[in-house]
């Protein structure tokens, strides 16, 4: 009996979970690209739907204007637009943030792939790469459904406790300052899973073995935490 093409792609995205190395050959090679990626943003905008209401927009608002000593400068009334522009604000970013996220990352991870096989001598179509990286978007959008009951129970969340509300980093269990601090902040459980079944994909998808893509694959996420969670930042102005 021949399974209907949401069926098919439906069973697929479950054998991630189980078995995924032969999961991820058959996702790369029929380019299972959308339904993966329709999963994880419907996880992500669940998850800012519920976080919105409960964001401490102001505080962060607040907090800004501290830091670059504008708060005493300006008069109640100018307060109080400043508050209600930084609600506005940052509700409708935490939503097109949850919108856009997984799109943008599978595109800009697979294009990291598909530039890094290349360094490493090895040759691959794009589509296969983007496929495996819109598949592995999947443990993030666990981690958004299974932080849900950490984030209703909580009436007001400050934005500086998002990465510590569920325990899937290690900054959830140590606390330590800076540059410490950062480095645990990153090291999510379900982002390195992401990253192991990425480097599983590229392996089938390029036959090159595994320890090279490994490698490939802890560089580029070094990378990524120098960046975003230092450089950025920093110029940023913003204390991690």
């Amino acid at each position: 009996m021949t399974m209907s093409p949401f069926a098919e792609s439906s069973r697929l995205l479950a054998a991630v979970f189980y078995a995924p190395r032969r999961a991820l050959r058959a996702v790369a090679e029929r380019h299972v690209i959308l339904p993966a990626l329709l999963v994880a943003t419907v996880a992500t905008v669940i998850q800012g739907a519920v976080l919105v209401p409960r964001l401490d927009f102001e505080g962060a608002v607040v907090e800004q204007l501290a830091r670059h000593s504008e708060r005493t400068e300006m008069t109640p009334h100018e307060m109080d637009r400043a508050l209600a522009r930084g609600r506005k604000v940052g509700a409708i970013g935490t939503l097109a943030s949850a919108l856009v996220t997984p799109s943008l990352t599978a595109l800009l991870v697979a294009f990291a792939f598909w530039l890094g096989v290349r360094v490493i001598g090895k040759k691959s179509p794009f589509l296969p790469l983007l496929a495996v990286t819109s598949v592995a978007s999947l443990p993030t959008a666990l981690r958004a459904l299974l932080s849900l009951p950490a984030i209703i129970v909580r009436p007001v969340i400050q934005t500086s406790e998002l990465p510590r509300l569920f325990p899937s980093n290690l900054a959830y269990f140590f606390n330590a300052s800076r540059p410490i601090g950062t480095v645990l902040d990153a090291i999510v459980l379900f982002t390195l899973w992401s990253l192991a079944l990425v480097v599983l994909g590229t392996t089938a998808v390029t036959g090159e073995r595994v320890q090279r893509v490994a490698v490939l694959g802890v560089v580029l996420w070094v990378s990524y935490v120098a960046v975003f969670h230092f450089a950025l930042p920093r110029l940023g102005g913003a204390p991690r």
